[in-house]
């Protein structure tokens, strides 16, 4: 991969596998705004991709949506994007990033094996969390700097 991770990116990392590992279905990955939240959310996503596992992130604006796809071209991580009209429309790539709103008009949601959702705190919407419960053993991270909607706690364990 071409992504060298910091000390605490990579002890994120690791704290988020033993979580997963300790039957937390739903994470919160919270730092600080800068931290480089979406870096280690493309180095989990790069570690799926080696695992074939399919990987959706969602994001709550389209200008998030387009600077995450252009964090996976970086690195060579082939994806599409789920998104409204969007070049990139391939829904059959094991990687997606995808807008929330575009999740929400979508008749059935795409299965995965595992979810990042982008701004957890703003996306923490019905449809969301609909799909939380649609999925319930889907592995979910979430990442935000302010992990304070109260919808956090009730769905996310660690």
């Amino acid at each position: 991969m071409g992504i060298e991770l910091r000390p605490y990116q990579t002890d994120s990392i690791e704290s988020l596998r033993s979580g997963f590992r300790a039957g937390h279905i739903r994470q919160v990955l919270s730092s600080a705004t800068g931290a480089g939240k979406s870096i280690i959310m493309v180095s989990m996503i790069d570690s799926a991709v080696v695992k074939d596992s399919r990987t959706l992130f969602i994001c709550e604006r389209r200008i998030l949506v387009e600077q995450f796809s252009q964090h996976l071209d970086a690195i060579g991580i082939d994806h599409g994007v789920l998104m409204a009209a969007h070049w990139r429309w391939r829904p059959q790539a094991m990687v997606q990033v995808a807008s929330v709103q575009t999740l929400e008009r979508m008749e059935t949601w795409p299965a995965f094996d595992v979810i990042f959702i982008d701004e957890l705190h703003a996306c923490m919407r019905k449809s969301i969390i609909s799909m939380i419960k649609v999925f319930p053993d889907t592995p979910i991270i979430g990442a935000t700097a302010t992990p304070f909607h109260p919808g956090i706690a009730e769905h996310f364990s660690n």
